[in-house]
């Protein structure tokens, strides 16, 4: 991926407790769709796509998307 920072907006709802990011690239989205289930401030966070996402056409990575090991890092998928 490249250097800097991935997530170039956001849009937060402290009443629902909702956060939604943007990310620079497709690949770098899917990378983080991977921590879905990660323990933040003993909160288990939900990470997903918006629902739009799914009504688009497929939109293929040009780039090879990493892979996390989620085991190692102890995430549980929600």
């Amino acid at each position: 991926m490249d250097a800097g920072n991935p997530i170039i907006g956001s849009s937060k709802n402290t009443e629902k407790k909702f956060i939604f990011f943007e990310f620079r690239s497709i690949e770098e989205t899917s990378a983080a769709i991977q921590l879905d289930g990660i323990r933040y401030q003993d909160v288990n966070l939900r990470i997903r796509r918006p629902p739009e996402f799914e009504k688009n056409a497929e939109i293929k990575p040009r780039r090879s998307v990493p892979i996390l090991d989620t085991v190692a890092l102890g995430i549980i998928s929600t």
